[in-house]
């Protein structure tokens, strides 16, 4: 599975070999191309991709559509995993912690989420879970666990990045959920607003 974040109505697909074409529903959408990249591909789901190496032709599911990444702490962490028995959306995604790209959503806040925006935009979403639980926003906040303001290159936030990096250069838009370590540890209003600016 690839997914490919839009940009405008359109998204630019890369590939390693000779060639690639993609079809939808066996109707060729975009016909052999050469040069690593098929540009301007309409987004949508339900595409088949199909590099070629030599004689050797391989495929892959694919989509081009909304990538949300998530940040903050436990109430967003549990929102991509807590159990739901509502269906998830057709056109949902979800990047797995092995880094592969999965169909179908698992948690309940993003089975609903991802699936009112997918069918309101009519354009596949996909999910990237980059929060981490008992986080907090500033050192103040900290629980041994991390601080998103920390930006040493084992900090949360570049940590995060790294993560969405590894699958794709940007993402559509950012949920971030989290505030209830800074909350406990006192801190006040007012340096969270601004670490929260910042």
């Amino acid at each position: 599975m690839l997914f490919i974040q839009r940009d405008g109505v359109t998204g630019d697909v890369p590939f390693s070999g000779d060639a690639a074409r993609i079809l939808k529903s066996g109707e060729v959408v975009r016909d052999w191309t050469s040069g690593g990249l098929l540009a301007d591909v309409p987004q949508g789901g339900g595409y088949t991709l199909e590099v070629r190496v030599g004689t050797t032709i391989t495929s892959q599911p694919l989509a081009i559509g909304i990538i949300v990444a998530t940040m903050g702490q436990s109430n967003i962490v549990r929102w991509l995993i807590d159990d739901t028995t509502i269906p998830a959306a057709p056109d949902t995604y979800q990047l797995g912690r092995d880094g592969k790209w999965t169909a179908n959503v698992s948690g309940i806040g993003d089975r609903i989420f991802t699936g009112i925006l997918a069918g309101a935009l009519g354009v596949p979403v996909a999910i990237i879970d980059a929060a981490k639980s008992g986080t907090g926003l500033v050192y103040e906040g900290d629980g041994n666990r991390g601080w998103w303001l920390d930006t040493a290159p084992t900090g949360l936030y570049p940590q995060a990045l790294n993560e969405i990096r590894g699958v794709t250069p940007r993402v559509e838009f950012v949920l971030w959920a989290q505030g209830e370590s800074d909350a406990n540890r006192l801190v006040s209003t007012q340096h969270y607003a601004a670490g929260l600016n910042t």
